[in-house]
């Protein structure tokens, strides 16, 4: 049996966004900042919408999940920065999906993937391999692919729940 992570971002049925990669960024670019506080004038947001953010009561908007991502990246490049971002995985399988959101090798399509280098920390820089193919591919890229999916699948189930409705 091959031991993996699978990285969610919501729930299948309602979509809740509380214990999503959203809010494991968020985190993390908090702990880099030293406080929420820091974290949301750096986001340019008021403390309050980033605590919907991070409990889950608010979906992130991808261009302020972006912004986040740039911030981790930042803190990454410093010299500091031993440990990984998005401390998420320390070793195994890493994939990317829920529901019917998948971030995909650009070669092949398959959904897993491992470190390229295991001996380094997990970082937005870091080279991932397919495992299927080989193919390398850039961790934040998969992130972004991602969270862009995970985006569109909760838009349309809000819009048929609207319908519905």
């Amino acid at each position: 049996m091959k031991q993996g992570v699978d990285i969610y971002v919501c729930g299948a049925q309602s979509w809740p966004m509380s214990q999503t990669i959203f809010s494991t960024a968020l985190g993390e670019a908090a702990r880099y900042e030293g406080s929420t506080k820091a974290l949301a004038d750096k986001l340019h947001v008021p403390e309050n919408t980033l605590g919907r953010w991070m409990s889950g009561k608010a979906e992130m908007p991808l261009r302020a999940f972006y912004k986040l991502l740039d911030l981790i990246a930042q803190h990454e490049r410093k010299p500091q920065a031993s440990s990984g971002s998005l401390d998420i995985a320390s070793a195994g399988m890493l994939s990317f999906k829920i529901a019917h959101a998948l971030a995909q090798c650009p070669q092949c399509g398959e959904s897993e993937f491992a470190r390229a280098d295991p001996a380094q920390p997990l970082k937005l820089a870091s080279r991932l391999r397919c495992v299927s193919c080989g193919a390398e591919v850039i961790h934040r890229a998969l992130i972004t692919q991602f969270a862009e999916q995970v985006s569109f699948h909760s838009r349309r189930h809000a819009g048929a729940k609207h319908k519905a409705a």
